[in-house]
């Protein structure tokens, strides 16, 4: 009777432990899908503040597009609008005025060598 006894408290023992064993391993498996999912969580969350991120800014571009310093100011620089009693001065630089005077030159020999041979000795010593 002892022996059954003692075989009957070893399965039980053994039991036991292989029961213990398979909870753990379950746990593990368990942790580690919980941390992959976490790690996943962070991505997204990380993903969606810069979304956020890139959405204020828009809203923060389409509010200053909606401005009337903006559009004014656009429609000086591609519509060469002027407000009333606003006066534009356009300063030319050196190079503009040289090229210019390049072209009205041009312009001119051009007209000279169109004309008849009797002008061009008219307009040489008159």
């Amino acid at each position: 009777m002892k022996k059954n006894a003692t075989i009957g408290s070893l399965l039980v023992i053994l039991f036991g432990v292989s029961v213990a064993f398979i909870i753990m391993i379950a746990t593990s498996k368990e942790k580690t899908r919980i941390t992959g999912i976490q790690q996943e969580i962070n991505t997204l969350q990380q993903k969606a503040n810069d979304i956020n991120g890139e959405n204020s800014d828009l809203k923060e571009k389409i509010a200053y597009f909606e401005t009337d310093e903006f559009k004014e100011k656009e429609a000086k620089d591609k519509l060469n609008y002027q407000k009333e009693g606003e006066r534009v001065v356009i300063v030319k630089s050196t190079s503009q005025q040289v090229e210019e005077s390049s072209e009205v030159n041009t312009s001119f020999d051009e007209e000279q060598e169109n004309l008849p041979n009797y002008l061009k000795w008219w307009n040489q010593y008159f």
